[in-house]
């Protein structure tokens, strides 16, 4: 399929859009509220501007793309104009900052696909998010190995003793690291097939192969994945880990089915794992292994009275009292304490499962639609691996789609789809995702399948 040329106001659009994630991310994970202010208001302007400039063609190949945030905004409008009349909304102004922060997401996610039309911008894409994740790899490196526990300059308070880069949370920072970190072994994977096989003389020798510029790009590629894989291991987030080890494996069994040259993909992934918990070893295991020895008591044998399957149990109470509507965005905090039964002496702002929490807010129908819309795009990427003609976007699409399974799996004990830079990421995330499949001819799928 002809790409369309990319424009220069889309070119400057996407550097605006890699910028705003860059800030959120830097400012402690988009919770400082001035910074996450001007991050929506920059991600906002540029989506307008870009709508003013190119305009929105619908034609009957792409309306899918806009009908499922067009029934989710129509969702969201009855609901405000219902909760203007009777009340229902648990907490209108948590409403209206929920609101304008999905609203954003959806604005980067479009953003995403109108930067990100040919496949060299959406490898720089690709590209960005894994250098902002190297960049906080390093950080939370520094803080473990180093002890000086402090973001800019601010002294942390909590997880003295893991790396948390620019985040106060070690899962949301393990979250923003399993996402990227997939895309850093898909870029890696492609750079390597191209020194084997990009030129029309294959190397002659281990010597040539290694001399080839493609080769250093992929060893550098590789190594920047290895540190993102201990950041996560050393940030000690239990569910971080196994959400990243586990779309890793996921990626690399997806290679192997694939026929042709994925076995690649594959062997570098069971490289990276075996090497991370080789310098794991080296760094030191027991601050992990004693991590993930404390689970039973904290989690099970407190699950009465302060685990999170207590709040579960109370947020399924919740859901049950407004199953379709929800109690309204944002309103999760408020409501809770009609149905709170644990942590009495304080406040439960989340239910530590985007699942549950998005169920009991928006109701089953504002989240069906919400991850309605995420798996899609889930599905489609995983259909362009099988099915692009291109062999970047393939391997891009790979990595993507692992960096989706690894949130959406880490999703089930935390709420990184809440922290304001995690869902921005994870928007662009889906964004590369759908872009890359919005290039995929029509009836590949089908001709894969026959094939």
């Amino acid at each position: 399929m002809k790409q369309e040329p990319q424009s220069r106001f889309a070119a400057l659009a996407g550097m605006g859009l890699l910028a705003a994630v860059f800030v959120a991310v830097g400012s402690f994970g988009g919770t400082e509220s001035i910074t996450w202010g001007v991050v929506e208001a920059v991600i906002l302007l540029l989506g307008l501007a870009l709508l003013f400039e190119e305009g929105i063609e619908i034609r009957r190949d792409n309306a899918g793309r806009f009908l499922g945030p067009a029934v989710l905004l129509i969702f969201f409008g009855v609901k405000f104009c219902i909760a203007n009349r009777g009340g229902l909304m648990a907490d209108r102004w948590a409403a209206r900052e929920e609101s304008l922060r999905l609203g954003c997401c959806l604005c980067a996610f479009y953003l995403t696909l109108a930067v990100a039309r040919t496949a060299q911008a959406r490898r720089r894409v690709a590209t960005v998010l894994v250098a902002l994740g190297l960049c906080e790899a390093l950080y939370g490196m520094i803080q473990y190995l180093t002890g000086w526990q402090r973001i800019f300059t601010y002294v942390k308070k909590y997880y003295l003793e893991d790396a948390t880069g620019t985040y106060i949370n070690h899962n949301h920072f393990a979250g923003l690291l399993e996402m990227v970190l997939p895309l850093g072994v898909a870029l890696a994977s492609y750079q390597i097939e191209r020194a084997i096989h990009g030129r029309q003389d294959p190397p002659r020798s281990l010597g040539e192969l290694l001399g080839r510029s493609q080769m250093h790009k992929s060893l550098f590629l590789a190594f920047v994945s290895l540190l993102l894989f201990l950041a996560v291991v050393f940030s000690r987030s239990r569910m971080g880990l196994i959400s990243c080890a586990v779309s890793l494996l996921v990626m690399a069994a997806l290679a192997v089915t694939r026929k042709g040259r994925r076995s690649l993909s594959a062997a570098l992934v069971l490289v990276l794992l075996a090497a991370g918990v080789g310098f794991t070893f080296w760094i030191g295991v027991e601050p992990i292994v004693s991590r993930f020895a404390s689970l039973p008591s904290q989690e099970f044998s407190e699950r009465q009275d302060r685990g999170r399957l207590a709040i579960w149990r109370d947020t399924k109470h919740l859901l049950r009292q407004h199953l379709w509507l929800g109690v309204g965005p944002g309103g999760f905090e408020t409501a809770y304490t009609q149905v709170q039964t644990v942590h009495l002496d304080s406040t439960v702002d989340h239910a530590h499962n985007d699942y549950l929490e998005l169920a009991a807010e928006l109701g089953l129908v504002g989240a069906g639609l919400l991850f309605g819309m995420i798996l899609t795009v889930a599905a489609r990427t995983l259909q362009a691996f099988f099915a692009h003609p291109d062999s970047a976007d393939r391997v891009l699409a790979l990595g993507v789609f692992a960096g989706i399974v690894a949130l959406l799996l880490h999703s089930l004990t935390d709420f990184n789809l809440y922290l304001p830079a995690n869902g921005l990421v994870f928007a662009v995330l889906l964004g590369l995702g759908a872009s890359i499949a919005a290039e995929l001819p029509p009836g590949a799928a089908s001709q894969r399948a026959a094939g």
